[in-house]
C-alpha cells in the first residue's frame, strides 16, 4: 500500500523480542488469502507498483496483457492499470517506450518515472505526468529539465515532485521540480554518492526519507549513511536518521560481499517500512521522525518490494527463507533459531514484526520485483509464472 510516491501511510510501533517474532496467530483475521486471484496477465515483468483503493497500477517491460483463458489480448507498453476485484485491464494507456520504474497517483494525474524517451507518442525522457483516467499527457508538465538517466523513486511534499534515480543531470541523483510545471529548482540540493531507488516523506512534509545504493564515506557529503538517509525538505540538508545499513567492509578475496541497499519504501503514518538487499536481504520499521528502528526480518536473498495494510506488512523478493529477527544473511540462515521457509513472499505483524503464517509458494530464481496493498488486497508482480500451484505470468491479486 503506498501513496504519494514509492510510499504508502499508517502507524506501527516497537521492537518486540525475539521469541514473539515468530508465528502470530492472533493477527491471522486480516491476512490476504495465499491462493492468487487470476486475471488479465502481462508478457514480462512487473518491475514497479502501486495499489490505489481498486486499481493496481503496474510498470515494467511488458507490451500486452493477455485474459486468463488466453483469449483476449489488449497492447499495454510498459504501464498498465488493473482492477483489483475483477483482475480486468482498465482504459488507462500511456504508452510508454520504455521501461517504467515507478508511479505516483497525485490527484487526478499520474506521474512516471523510468528509462524512455516518449510518452503517448511525445517526447518526455524519464519524466512524464499523465491523466488518470485515459493516461493522455499532461502536456504543462514541458520537457524542460528532464534527468538524463533512469527515474526510480518520486514523491510529493509541499506541491512539488522530488525525484530519485541514477541521473546526473540537472543534478546527481536526486532532484526537486515544479510538480505543475517540471521546472528544476536548484536551491534543493542534496548530496549522495549512488543512484537513489526509494523515497518517502514524514506526515509534517519535513523531511525527506532516501533509500539507495549509498555508500558514503565519514566526511564525505552524506557522511557515513549507509543505503538509506533523510533530508529536509529546504535546502536538502542531511537531518538527524538513527539508522544506517550495515558498514561496508573490503571482503577477502573470492568473498562475494553485497554492500546494503534500500529498494523500496512504503509507509502508514510516520511508520516506515523499507525493503532492503545485500548479504541476504532485510525488511525494516523504522519511525521517519528520528529513524530509530522499530523491527527488521532478515532473510538469505534480496528483499525487493513491500506493502503495507490492514496491521500485516507484506514482503517479496529472490529469497527461500525467514532468518529471523536479524539482518539477512545468504550463509547463516537456514537452521537458525526462528527461521523458517518462504519462498519469495512473507508477511508480518505490522507492530510488532512478528511472521505470518502467510506462505505462498513462488516459482523462478528471482520471484518478486515489487508489491503493492490497500484496502486489504494485495498485488504483486515480477518475473514468475506461478504462485502457490496457480498460473500466473507476472502479476498476481490477493485478497482476504
Amino acid at each position: 500500500m503506498r501513496r504519494l510516491g514509492k510510499t504508502r501511510v499508517t502507524v506501527a510501533a516497537v521492537l518486540a523480542v525475539a521469541g514473539a517474532m515468530l508465528v502470530a496467530p492472533a493477527a491471522e483475521a486480516a491476512v490476504v488469502t495465499q491462493t492468487p486471484l487470476v486475471g488479465y496477465q502481462p508478457n514480462n515483468t512487473v518491475r514497479d507498483m502501486i495499489v490505489v483503493g481498486n486499481t493496481a497500477y503496474i510498470g515494467g517491460s511488458f507490451t500486452a496483457l493477455t485474459s486468463a483463458n488466453g483469449a483476449t489480448t489488449v497492447t499495454r507498453n510498459h504501464v498498465a492499470a488493473i482492477d483489483m476485484t475483477t483482475g480486468n485491464v482498465l482504459p488507462w494507456n500511456p504508452n510508454v517506450n520504455g521501461t517504467v520504474y515507478s508511479i505516483l497517483p497525485a490527484g487526478n494525474n499520474v506521474y512516471l518515472g523510468g528509462s524512455f524517451t516518449t510518452v503517448g507518442g511525445a517526447t518526455h525522457k524519464n519524466i512524464a505526468e499523465v491523466n488518470n483516467t485515459n493516461g493522455a499527457v499532461v502536456a504543462a508538465f514541458a520537457n524542460s529539465s528532464r534527468p538524463n538517466k533512469a527515474v526510480r523513486a518520486l514523491v510529493i511534499a509541499n506541491g512539488n515532485l522530488y525525484v530519485g534515480g541514477a541521473f546526473t543531470s540537472p543534478r546527481s541523483f536526486m532532484m526537486e521540480v515544479n510538480a505543475t510545471t517540471n521546472a528544476y529548482i536548484p536551491t534543493w540540493a542534496p548530496v549522495v554518492d549512488a543512484e537513489v531507488r526509494a523515497l518517502a516523506t514524514d506526515t509534517s512534509q519535513t523531511r525527506i526519507v532516501e533509500g539507495g545504493f549509498q555508500q558514503c564515506a565519514v566526511g564525505s557529503g552524506c557522511d557515513g549513511r549507509i543505503g538509506i538517509g533523510a533530508v529536509n525538505t529546504t535546502d536538502g540538508a542531511f537531518v538527524p536518521f538513527a539508522y544506517s545499513g550495515p558498514p561496508t567492509f573490503i571482503p577477502p578475496p573470492g568473498f562475494p560481499y553485497r554492500p546494503f541497499q534500500v529498494i523500496q519504501m512504503t509507509q502508514d503514518g510516520n511508520t516506515l517500512f523499507a525493503s532492503g538487499t545485500g548479504n541476504g536481504g532485510t525488511a525494516l520499521s523504522l519511525n521517519m521522525e528520528d529513524g530509530t528502528l522499530n523491527w527488521q526480518a532478515g532473510f538469505n536473498g534480496n528483499v525487493v518490494g513491500i506493502g503495507v495494510t490492514d496491521g500485516v506488512v507484506y514482503t517479496g523478493g529472490h529469497y527461500s527463507t525467514y532468518c529471523g529477527p536479524v539482518p539477512g544473511n545468504n550463509f547463516f540462515c537456514v537452521g537458525r533459531p526462528g527461521s523458517a521457509a518462504r519462498s519469495k513472499l512473507a508477511g508480518f505483524d505490522e507492530a510488532t514484526g512478528a511472521l505470518e503464517t502467510w506462505a505462498p509458494t513462488v516459482n523462478t530464481a528471482l520471484g518478486i520485483e515489487a508489491v503493492g496493498a490497500d484496502l486489504g488486497r494485495v498485488a504483486v508482480g515480477g518475473e514468475f509464472t506461478r504462485i502457490s500451484g496457480v498460473t500466473v505470468n507476472h502479476f498476481a491479486r490477493f485478497q482476504q
